[in-house]
């Protein structure tokens, strides 16, 4: 049994229907469905923060290649050959064979985003050296790095943070979706690990408690994600 279940001590009989002892009923050995719904925010958390950290790093080394002419060819190459390759497929075959847990997870899911993100970066990244202002700076002495503060960042923070609460997004629906396949780390809290045990137990979701409390786990997720996605664009600051 994995371990994070301990933490939802065992107080009742399997499978009890929603009471106002335990709003969800309780799960196939008797622990508290809310228990473990609370408990398994962790899996999804981690991975939305390992997809965000990923995306920030890309997105950061990405915006100072793209000032350079060798650097936005290199860009270009890199994205374009990494566009066309089969994400479901290769998600699934590190699931298969890594059994990942959620901060890889939130990696993976950010690097086979990235593509898009580099794409983005290197057309506005062009339009902007092409603009009068830019080259005024640069005839007036500003460097590289005076170009990227201060008119690279701004005008590309917007799309960035778009694609930070993105990335996030898919790796909360990810790592839920691999934990409840089992193909993920069973020693840590996930949702998708609540839906698994349900599947895994015969006539579970036959049940009421069974049904209420795969429900809410799908619930859950989906909302996380929703909500996960819109508090990182509203903090993006147009310029």
């Amino acid at each position: 049994m994995p371990s994070f279940w301990v933490e939802c001590t065992s107080i009742a009989k399997p499978l009890e229907p929603p009471s106002a002892e335990h709003p969800l009923g309780t799960d196939p050995v008797g622990r508290d469905a809310l228990c473990l719904l609370a408990i398994g925010g962790y899996g999804s958390a981690i991975a939305a923060a390992s997809a965000v950290a990923v995306s920030l790093t890309v997105i950061t080394l990405g915006g100072v290649l793209t000032l350079y002419p060798l650097g936005r060819s290199i860009v270009t190459i890199v994205a374009g050959a990494a566009a066309p390759l089969p994400r479901v497929a290769l998600a699934m075959m590190l699931a298969l064979f890594m059994r990942p847990g959620p901060v890889l997870v939130g990696a993976f899911i950010a690097m086979l985003a990235a593509p898009q993100v580099l794409r983005m970066l290197s057309t506005r990244v062009e339009q902007m050296l092409g603009q009068a202002y830019v080259e005024a700076a640069y005839a007036l002495g500003a460097d590289n790095i005076h170009i990227l503060l201060r008119y690279v960042l701004p005008g590309t923070l917007d799309a960035a943070i778009g694609h930070l609460g993105l990335a996030a997004s898919m790796a909360v629906n990810a790592e839920a979706m691999l934990s409840m396949l089992g193909l993920s780390d069973p020693t840590v809290p996930s949702w998708g690990k609540i839906v698994s045990f349900l599947l895994e137990t015969p006539g579970a979701l036959m049940t009421e408690a069974g049904l209420v409390q795969a429900l809410a786990s799908i619930l859950v997720v989906t909302l996380y994600s929703l909500i996960l996605y819109w508090a990182i664009r509203r903090s993006a600051v147009r310029p």
